[in-house]
């Protein structure tokens, strides 16, 4: 009996130590879930936040066919009622967005002269994947943000939020997040 009473006695502290201890992991996890929850529903606001700043400028910007854009280019460029030199002067800074309409598919880039920048994609010069995608038949639009008066302080996070709004690094043809 004396060997039953001490294994008792050794056990009814392990069992209370047990208890508490796991009552102290519930704790815990419900303040972590919690803070989880919390960080969680930050990010989203946030995350809200920029994308209706990124609609508010692309749904205020021109979307244009690339034979529109190109159209554009080179009444600028080649017509007579313009000098040679005006669509460089109207070269601004800025990003564009070109979405693949066919298969939902985004590229955002930036540029310190974003008429020339986006030319470079339709003509072999830019985005392999975008290139390829258009010169087999994709339908393409083009969306050109500049930086002045965007609210952005950069090149850098107007492109960058805009990947990121646009999910063209995870689900489009950027290769990376953006610079900065």
């Amino acid at each position: 009996m004396d060997i039953f009473i001490e294994i008792l006695l050794f056990l009814i502290p392990c069992t209370i130590a047990i208890i508490l201890i796991t009552y102290l992991l519930k704790k815990y996890d419900e303040k972590f879930a919690l803070k989880q929850q919390l960080e969680f529903e930050q990010k989203q606001k946030i995350r809200q936040e920029l994308e209706e700043k990124i609609d508010k400028l692309t749904d205020g910007s021109l979307a244009m066919s690339p034979k529109e854009f190109m159209d554009m280019r080179n009444k600028r460029l080649y017509s007579a009622e313009y000098e040679e030199f005006y669509a460089h002067a109207k070269n601004f800074e800025g990003i564009y967005i070109l979405h693949n309409i066919d298969k939902d598919k985004h590229y955002v880039g930036q540029s310190i002269r974003v008429l020339d920048r986006v030319n470079s994609h339709f003509t072999g010069k830019g985005n392999a994947d975008v290139y390829f995608d258009y010169r087999s038949g994709d339908n393409f639009t083009i969306r050109m943000i500049a930086l002045k008066n965007s609210g952005f302080s950069s090149l850098n996070k107007l492109e960058k939020d805009a990947i990121l709004r646009y999910n063209a690094y995870t689900k489009g043809y950027n290769k990376t997040r953006g610079n900065g």
